[in-house]
């Protein structure tokens, strides 16, 4: 027989509990030495651990279908779904496939995502491509530009997924509110603007 039961579950946010359930496969057998039959556990395996939300009634939202789950912020959540990840509405809806090896939402409401190939990339929270997976990593969006990195070398990329300055230097540092950033080449640092 299978068995389950819930294992962890989560703080709430936005309204839902992730939760953890358990399924267990029992197995039993006669109790041979009592005069009156009784069954004895056999053994006791987990067959699978699943995650889903729930509300703060514990009514199931979203069924635990998930090998693990992040809690929602700003009304998605991360998934992972046979080792990949997505991101989903509170509704359970797909908003992001899970098809990434890695995700991550960023302050600036985008979504940095790393391919199969392991190269990042950035998309929009409705799933819309901004920047293709093509870049070693890609810093979170600053004013309108991201850090790129591409074989040890770090540039600039826009909006529009245009390289606004090729990977070239050594070190970037934090772009700022008016469109520079200072960057290194051996050990000279100089401003530079990306406008």
């Amino acid at each position: 027989t299978t068995e389950k039961c819930v294992g962890s579950i989560w703080e709430e946010t936005e309204g839902l509990q992730a939760f953890e359930e358990i399924t267990y496969v029992i197995e039993m057998e006669q109790n041979k030495r009592q005069e009156t039959p009784a069954l004895l556990l056999k053994s006791q395996k987990v067959k699978s651990r699943l995650w889903g939300f729930r509300d703060e009634r514990g009514n199931v939202i979203i069924p635990p279908i998930y090998d693990f789950v992040w809690k929602f912020y700003g009304g998605l959540a991360k998934v992972c779904l046979n080792g990949k990840w997505g991101l989903i509405d509170r509704l359970g809806n797909v908003i992001i496939p899970a098809i990434y090896q890695k995700i991550h939402m960023t302050s600036d409401g985008l979504v940095q995502i790393q391919s199969n190939k392991s190269l990042w990339g950035c998309l929009r929270k409705d799933g819309s491509m901004i920047v293709e997976p093509r870049y070693d990593y890609i810093f979170p969006f600053r004013f309108g530009f991201a850090g790129i990195k591409k074989e040890g070398k770090y540039g600039f990329v826009n909006l529009a997924d245009q390289e606004v300055i090729t990977p070239c230097f050594d070190e970037i540092g934090q772009i700022t509110p008016e469109g520079t950033v200072k960057v290194r080449n051996g050990h000279q640092w100089k401003t530079i603007a990306l406008n």
